[in-house]
């Protein structure tokens, strides 16, 4: 089971006092709902699935690459700049390649900035697709 400090390296920006605060409200908010939650994952299926690492690491994947790069569907990416699943330098190279990626990085906020800004994130969401 991951606890609290694992939560805050993941999504957050650890050594950020405001991350780890948002990282703090975010749980609350997490721990609040009393219905309508996912079941928990079984840590055999995780394990099962992750074992021996990606089944393809290249991301993404080279034939869905060559689609992106000719899309007119406008693409939305809100990342954190302390992604350590997706680090932000990935997602700048992308954005001289795609030619509809529009991309929102948010300061000391990690791979959920969505839990440390949900508001601000939801208002970016809804734009976007309002003016897509």
């Amino acid at each position: 089971m991951n606890d609290f400090e694992d939560v805050v390296a993941l999504f957050f920006e650890p050594k950020s006092a405001s991350s780890r605060a948002a990282a703090s409200r975010s749980q609350a908010r997490i721990e609040a709902r009393e219905g309508d939650t996912s079941p928990a994952v079984p840590i055999d299926f995780a394990r099962a699935r992750i074992a021996g690492g990606p089944a393809n690491p290249a991301f993404p994947a080279p034939p869905v690459m060559e689609m992106l790069k000719t899309t007119s569907v406008p693409i939305l990416h809100i990342g954190g700049d302390h992604d350590i699943i997706f680090p932000v330098e990935n997602w700048y190279a992308l954005n001289g390649v795609l030619p509809t990626v529009t991309l929102v990085t948010y300061p000391s906020a990690g791979h959920g900035p969505q839990h440390q800004h949900p508001e601000l994130t939801a208002d970016i969401i809804a734009s976007f697709v309002r003016n897509a």
